[in-house]
């Protein structure tokens, strides 16, 4: 009579499976990783304008300047404004 000794552990169809899953799994999170990605740095694009025009102001409000003096027409920061004008408050 033959003895069989036992050996426990994977067969390759089930890692193979387990694989699979995974990387399903990865496919489907990836796309809405990139949009939260999306949104954090338009919240850090707003919040550096904010800063930016809160600073041209403090600048004014300090050397007592008329407000025709200063431009804040960049441009740049008027596209970007217009461009997520609805997450502004």
């Amino acid at each position: 009579m033959k003895h069989r000794t036992h050996t426990y552990g994977f067969t390759l169809i089930e890692v193979l499976v387990v694989v699979a899953i995974i990387a399903l799994l990865v496919s489907i999170l990836l796309p809405s990783l990139k949009a939260a990605r999306e949104q954090a740095r338009s919240a850090v694009c707003l919040s550096n304008l904010k800063q930016c025009l809160n600073g041209i102001k403090l600048k004014q409000a300090e050397t007592q300047m008329r407000k025709e003096v200063w431009s804040t027409n960049f441009g740049w920061d008027v596209e970007s404004y217009r461009a997520h004008k609805n997450q502004a408050q």
